[in-house]
Parts: C-alpha cells; sequence; structure tokens
C-alpha cells in the first residue's frame, strides 16, 4: 500500500503506521462493541446459538 504525501513522494512508513492506528482502533471498538452488547442486553433476548455465536467472536478478540 503507498499514498502519496503532498510533496508527491510515496510515504510507505506513513501509511504502515497509519493502517496500524486504524487495526487498533478498530479492535479496540469491536472489543468495547462486545462487551456493551453482552452486558446491556440480556441472554434472554438472544436466541442461544446467538449468544454463544457473539461470545465466541469476543473472545477471539480479546485475545
Amino acid at each position: 500500500m503507498k499514498i502519496k504525501t503532498k510533496r508527491g513522494g510515496d510515504s510507505i512508513l506513513k501509511v504502515n503506521s497509519f493502517s496500524r492506528v486504524v487495526v487498533e482502533l478498530f479492535l479496540v471498538v469491536l472489543v468495547s462493541g462486545c462487551v456493551t452488547v453482552s452486558y446491556h442486553k440480556l441472554p434472554s433476548q438472544y436466541s442461544k446459538d446467538e449468544f454463544i455465536e457473539i461470545n465466541q467472536f469476543c473472545r477471539i478478540f480479546s485475545i
């Protein structure tokens, strides 16, 4: 992945650090989203399969 800087040169480092930050932010949002979903919605509002799926999905990202 390369993007052009304002000077017209290619900046690989900027892309790497930028995409890393984006990925980390995405994971943080995802994990906090999982936590809020599982705590704010009672398990009885889910079908059991759905609830298990969400918990497994959250566990993958909470490692």
